[in-house]
């Protein structure tokens, strides 16, 4: 008897105090409270607006999270702590974050899905990690000059389209804008650690800030762990000496690359697909090229092939834009399909010192003619169209190939 008299008693309570404090939605905490408990609030779907006093310092964790109905959440200067997912899930559009603040923790807005709009003051200097994952609504962000730091998955899975970085931000976690299907734009200050970090996303623009440093600073400092975009230029990191298999397959964020003199090889489709490449120079320190490593570059109108490449293996640049190129007499092969369907290809030279020629490296080009030196010993199927004029050497293996074939020749 005593246990259900005490029950009763805590459900009366209870009862009471929130009778007190939610009126028609509203709920008020009471003058005089400076700390508002976690998990207090937590999944009360009835709330639709807060009211919190001066006195109020402290949110806790959790406080207002699940409360989806909660619109109107005007938040007093004078709070200095917000718990990690205080506001998760809650239904409200706009947000405007107190003065008093200098921290927002992690998952403070997750899976804010209404969230339009957040203005953070000037007083923050963290923002947590999946602080604003799955705002779906949330379309532009302006990060104050007082943040120093950003968490991992910041933004994960939310509605970006806009977001402006200071030169304040030293520290980004992990994948911030991972999932961000929308962004467009990233706006940094030029030779920032926002600029390295955001560079390989093609999505940078600058703000009218003159830069701290200089460009050669910039790359000094940044370029050593990092690979950084910069003019349409890719830097390879200073620290990577051989590019991986698939490793920048189908990037669409440089139009040049800069391969410094540590690196050695390119793997197979490291840059496969990568349409926006238009020039490659390919220096003599690298040896060693993958297959299929440029493979359908569609913007590769230019190579320059190193004096270290001992050979142009498979499908290297098959269906890229390259108009002529020459081939230094250090390459010993041109792999099968090498240049297959680089329909704009009209001119080729191939220096004495070339071995062996694979099936089909010239066919499906604009080529009218090809002179294959006499070094050519090996000659593949197909090597050209039938309509193309071979230019050989008397006695030389490419003439016999070409009568063979039934090829049109010319002997020099």
């Amino acid at each position: 008897m005593k246990k259900i008299i005490i029950c009763l008693l805590i459900i009366t309570v209870v009862s009471s105090l929130y009778a007190q404090e939610i009126r028609n939605g509203v709920l008020t905490i009471k003058d005089g409270t400076t700390q508002i408990d976690s998990t207090s609030y937590r999944d009360v779907k009835d709330i639709t607006k807060v009211v919190i006093p001066n006195t109020v310092t402290k949110i806790g964790d959790l406080a207002f999270a699940g409360c989806d109905g909660l619109k109107d959440i005007p938040l007093p200067n004078g709070i200095t702590s917000i718990g990690a997912g205080a506001f998760s899930g809650v239904g409200a559009e706009n947000i405007r974050l107190p003065a008093s603040l200098t921290k927002i923790a992690k998952n403070t807005f997750q899976n804010c899905k209404t969230l339009r709009s957040i203005t953070i003051a000037d007083s923050v200097t963290e923002i947590g990690s999946n602080a604003f994952e799955n705002c779906e609504n949330l379309t532009d962000v302006v990060i104050p000059n007082s943040v120093t730091k950003l968490g991992e998955k910041v933004f994960i899975g939310s509605g970006l389209v806009n977001l402006t970085v200071p030169s304040s931000v030293t520290a980004i976690g992990k994948t911030p804008i991972d999932k961000c299907e929308n962004i467009k734009t990233i706006k940094v200050d030029k030779f920032s650690f926002a600029h390295q970090f955001f560079s390989t996303t093609g999505k940078v623009t600058f703000s009218d800030k003159k830069p701290d440093i200089t460009k050669e600073e910039f790359l000094s400092l940044y370029n050593e762990n990092k690979d950084i975009v910069l003019d349409g230029i890719l830097y390879i990191s200073r620290q990577i000496t051989d590019i991986k298999k698939n490793k920048y397959k189908g990037g669409t964020f440089f139009t040049r690359l800069s391969l410094h003199k540590k690196i050695k090889s390119i793997g197979d489709s490291a840059f496969h697909g990568c349409e926006t490449l238009t020039e490659l120079d390919i220096t003599a320190n690298v040896t060693s090229l993958g297959n299929a490593a440029f493979q359908n570059c569609t913007g590769l109108t230019k190579v320059t092939l190193g004096a270290g490449l001992k050979q142009i293996p498979y499908r290297s640049f098959k269906n890229s834009a390259l108009t002529e190129v020459t081939i230094p007499g250090n390459v010993k092969i041109i792999g099968k399909e090498a240049f297959r369907d680089c329909k704009s290809l009209a001119r080729i030279v191939i220096k004495d010192g070339v071995e062996e020629i694979g099936d089909n490296a010239f066919n499906g080009t604009a080529l009218t003619e090809i002179e294959v030196p006499a070094s050519v010993t090996k000659l593949g199927g197909g090597v050209t169209g039938k309509d193309v004029k071979w230019i050989v050497k008397k006695g030389s293996p490419a003439e016999k190939y070409a009568a063979d074939k039934k090829l049109t020749v010319i002997v020099k």
